[in-house]
């Protein structure tokens, strides 16, 4: 049969479902993550391969990030799922589906690097990018065993921490009734202070609230006058969960709320069946602090297979790129001028 596009109303029912059945699905990858970025103006396109047999034999989650004229921009966070040499038809999928001329398709792969998974995807047609969106380096927490035993494993600092956490009697919990405008404030304030780039706005955190269940789990920390002082919000696929967001008020900082916050998260995902805990990107050199935190939980660094493009039109790549690259080259120089 080939790709397919599939509508919202049949995957809501199957898409995760047959994501199962994938050797490795991203978190990013689930039907719910769509939901959420269709709600921040992304339009999703659940795009599936079968078999002549009617077998699912690839899958991907694509959305719309930009179109104009008769070009149109599809992103798929997380990576396509199932057999790689299948991959290289997407574009001609979307472009069909969407009914755009020229298709651009970018997506940053979650599973582990292997040298024969590179060598067959740039033999398929993919290019590595030229400009990069974020780290391909993770660390990966096994959440297989007991929480006591997690907890042996963590670092004599980070288990003071948390028993710091713990003496501050903070109101720990899973997926409470937020406050979008409070969530926002608390993570603009942290990314002001620390002077680091965020694409998240005050809209991804409605969406993302709002869509807050099984399949996005929020874990929050409050003090005893019911104001949030550290969030956290992880993706959950399966038996595979991406730490996707987190902040902390600089009250919350002093208590060492994010460690509590933390905490619970592990126990919210692990209830779901979760036994691989991404702790998201890393980059020691930049965000020193972030890689401390996460190297002291016991999770060990993976380097992931990283960025591919594929497009129908080797302008509309060099477009892409020239956007991109020019998007990091403002957030540097923003750094630099906000640096005292």
């Amino acid at each position: 049969m080939g790709w397919v596009v599939i509508n919202e109303h049949d995957a809501a029912t199957s898409w995760d479902q047959w994501v199962s059945l994938m050797p490795f699905g991203s978190p990013f990858q689930g039907y719910a993550i769509g939901q959420y970025s269709k709600q921040i103006g992304a339009t999703p396109y659940y795009c599936a391969y079968f078999d002549d047999a009617g077998t699912v034999r690839a899958m991907a989650l694509c959305t719309l990030k930009a179109k104009a004229w008769k070009a149109a921009i599809f992103a798929c966070n997380g990576g396509p799922m199932g057999d790689m040499e299948l991959w290289a038809g997407l574009p001609d999928a979307l472009r069909k589906a969407s009914g755009f001329r020229f298709v651009y398709l970018r997506f940053r792969c979650d599973l582990e690097h292997r040298d024969a998974d590179e060598a067959s995807l740039l033999g398929s047609g993919w290019s590595r990018t030229s400009t990069t969106s974020g780290s391909s380096r993770t660390m990966v927490l096994d959440i297989s065993r007991s929480q006591e035993a997690i907890k042996v494993g963590l670092h004599r600092s980070w288990r003071r921490d948390l028993a710091t956490a713990s003496s501050n009697a903070l109101d720990v919990k899973v997926n409470a009734d937020l406050d979008p405008a409070e969530i926002y404030e608390i993570m603009s304030s942290m990314v002001a202070a620390k002077q680091f780039a965020s694409t998240i706005g005050e809209a991804h955190v409605r969406a993302l609230i709002a869509n807050r269940g099984a399949n996005i789990v929020f874990a929050s920390a409050a003090n005893a006058e019911g104001e949030i002082l550290a969030f956290r919000c992880a993706f959950v696929l399966g038996n595979q969960a991406v730490d996707f967001i987190a902040a902390s008020s600089l009250e919350g900082r002093e208590t060492r709320a994010s460690f509590g916050a933390f905490w619970q998260e592990i126990a919210a995902v692990k209830d779901l069946g979760v036994t691989d805990f991404d702790l998201g990107g890393i980059d020691p050199e930049a965000n020193p602090g972030v890689y401390t935190f996460k190297v002291r939980t016991g999770a060990v660094e993976r380097n992931l297979l990283g960025e591919f493009e594929i497009a129908n039109s080797s302008v509309l790549i060099g477009l892409v790129n020239l956007a991109l690259w020019a998007r990091d080259l403002k957030s540097r120089l923003g750094k630099k001028l906000h640096r005292p």
